[in-house]
């Protein structure tokens, strides 16, 4: 079960972690030096002591290997129907010729299909009013897949104007009940790393997911106050986890806690799935989809919310609303191999690409493209843990569709954008800018990891001649006020002529930023007040970064040098290619070579150019826009 972590009380937090690694083993055995050096020599493989030393210390990391689907995507799904040719225990059948609405069909599939199946939707435009939902209400949730085809473009496409429903998310993945919550009535030992507690019951709690969280409660060592906004929704700590054994009144799960939880007097545990009965390890691959036009009916293309173990592959997303993908209250999923381009507008809340929001842990977002979009990437609220990685973005909008200027001047290719956000990743990935922002609260703890950064001028997104000092600029690195303990390391970072400043003195204003490779310790406009001393910048860790301004890999003083390959993976991944792993870093020659998604973005000519070509040649139908 996931469960959330309601708090009436006091939360402290603790910047010590264990030394070691929290699976180390722990014995009481005695061992001579010989003895051991000896079980070392014949058991283990040769040491890359190079691998030993690296910049990020151990309290600002965690186990990111745990990141999305546990144990992988699951491959062993068997062919449950065709939707065009029958669906068993209905006597609809799909269309798929872009003009006759589909969603019965394609929901009676779902509601139909046996545990550990797949729906096989072949190509064909499939038009939507209503959207579809796996785990809809009334109906038992299975674990099942939706699979389009490699062999031509299998398309869903939502329609103003036909039929009789509206959608309001193209298709959903979600969780509808909530179980009861359960107390936890001993907290003397609940602190951070550790993964268990005592509950007055632990009736029903066995293998199902909880998300923990408080009341009105910000966690210890945020502040909780925006640049822009007092973001009181969000003033409830939350991460959700597994409990994974019960032993009388005790409950067992994982990950850890991630925070101390002191002085505390309830503590409870809200189910949100039930690991076997609810829809998780649901997937969606090979699928296009698309809002033929803007509509205040539709949301996201696609959303999963309370599931976990799901995941999002091979898919083109196109036309955005507000979000391509959005997660929430979502655990251990995996987007991965995914396009997704273009919104309908690109004002606050809309043209997110991949949006974790509300609270989310341990979801892994890979190997992506996005292009013409307002973010890429944003986690909004306690979401810990997330690996974002080897995504390629380009061309960040942020500007109306009327011609007007968005109004906040906020942007960001990949963001933490409010409130909670721990513990995640930036690894391996290319885009515009890089930003901890500070509009609805702070992050705590961010890393970046061989990242390229190339920002862009952003003064065709304020027409007319209005600009923002900051955000029609290029910033490669953006830590705004109060984000604590941002790590930026062995990335490469800058464009010759639009970067022209390694670092400007942090102010008590918007100040202007334009230029700047780190642009830390400043805050957005609106009414927030500067106070106190800047952590943003005096918890920044920076190690071995080439910029282009300075010319130069500099390296904050008394930090290690030494970079391994990667934060979460042990070896190249099975989806590389033939190009160089890792692909980005001062250490490397060259710095930077193309990642697969770049290469899928771009195609290499025989001549060296680059052109744009359609990511995975899947064809989108759009109408009235």
């Amino acid at each position: 079960m996931f469960v959330y972590f309601f708090l009436a009380g006091k939360l402290t937090l603790s910047q010590s972690h264990a030394l070691f690694p929290r699976n180390t083993p722990k014995t009481g055995a005695k061992f001579s030096v010989l003895a051991l050096l000896t079980v070392i020599s014949l058991w283990m493989p040769p040491i890359d002591f190079h691998l030993l030393a690296d910049p990020l210390p151990a309290n600002r990391r965690i186990d990111w290997s745990q990141a999305g689907v546990i144990g992988g995507i699951p491959n062993n799904y068997t062919q449950f129907c065709n939707v065009k040719v029958s669906i068993p225990g209905s006597t609809l059948v799909a269309r798929g010729d872009g003009s006759t609405p589909d969603d019965a069909a394609l929901q009676a599939a779902i509601n139909n299909a046996p545990n550990y199946s797949y729906i096989y939707i072949p190509a064909g435009v499939y038009a939507l009013t209503n959207g579809v939902i796996i785990g809809s209400p009334g109906t038992t949730a299975k674990h099942i897949m939706l699979l389009g085809t490699n062999s031509g473009p299998t398309n869903l496409t939502w329609f103003a104007g036909i039929g009789t429903g509206h959608a309001y998310n193209l298709v959903s993945i979600q969780q509808y009940t909530i179980g009861v919550s359960n107390a936890v009535t001993d907290l003397s030992a609940m602190t951070n790393g550790q993964g268990f507690a005592t509950f007055a019951s632990t009736s029903g709690m066995l293998s199902n997911y909880f998300a923990v969280s408080s009341t009105s409660l910000i966690a210890a060592g945020y502040i909780g106050q925006g640049c822009n906004e007092v973001a009181s929704y969000l003033h409830n700590w939350r991460q959700i986890v597994q409990v994974t054994n019960v032993s009388g009144n005790t409950a067992y799960f994982t990950p850890p806690l991630r925070y101390d939880l002191t002085n505390s007097s309830v503590v409870y545990f809200w189910e949100t799935s039930d690991f076997a009965n609810s829809p998780n390890f649901c997937g969606i691959g090979n699928i296009g989809m698309t809002f033929s036009n803007e509509a205040a009916t539709v949301s996201d293309l696609l959303f999963l919310r309370g599931v976990n173990n799901c995941w999002v592959t091979n898919c083109n997303l196109h036309k955005l609303v507000n979000a391509g993908v959005e997660l929430t209250e979502c655990s251990h999923c995996t987007i991965e191999g995914c396009a997704i381009d273009h919104g309908w507008d690109y004002v606050g809340g809309w043209a997110y690409g991949l949006w974790d929001f509300d609270v989310g842990t341990d979801n892994l977002f890979c190997n992506n493209i996005g292009y013409d979009l307002r973010h890429f990437y944003a986690s909004e609220g306690y979401v810990s843990g997330d690996v974002v990685s080897y995504n390629y973005e380009t061309n960040e909008l942020f500007r109306s569709v009327n011609n007007t200027p968005a109004g906040a001047a906020m942007s960001g290719s990949y963001i933490t954008h409010a409130l909670g956000a721990k513990y995640i990743l930036f690894e391996g990935n290319v885009g515009d800018v890089y930003s901890a922002d500070n509009v609805l609260g702070e992050s705590q703890d961010t890393t970046f990891f061989r990242d390229r950064a190339i920002p862009v001028d952003h003064s065709d997104d304020y027409p007319s001649g209005i600009t923002d000092q900051n955000e029609s600029g290029a910033i490669a690195m953006c830590i705004e006020t109060n984000n604590a303990y941002c790590s930026v390391i062995g990335c490469y970072l800058g464009w010759p002529g639009a970067s022209i400043t390694y670092w400007d003195t942090p102010q008590t204003g918007p100040g202007n930023y334009a230029g700047d490779i780190f642009a830390v310790g400043w805050c957005e406009s609106g009414g927030y007040t500067w106070s106190g001393t800047n952590i943003s910048q005096s918890t920044l860790l920076r190690a071995v970064n080439y910029d282009t301004v300075t010319g130069t890999t500099r390296t904050d003083v008394g930090l290690d040098t030494n970079l391994p390959n990667s934060y979460y993976l042990s070896s190249e991944p099975s989806w590389w290619g033939s190009g160089p792993w890792p692909a980005i870093g001062p250490d490397l020659t060259p710095m930077a070579s193309p990642i697969p998604a770049q290469l899928r973005y771009y195609q290499v000519q025989p001549s060296g150019t680059e052109t744009v070509s359609p990511p995975f040649n899947l064809k989108v139908v759009v109408s009235g826009g």
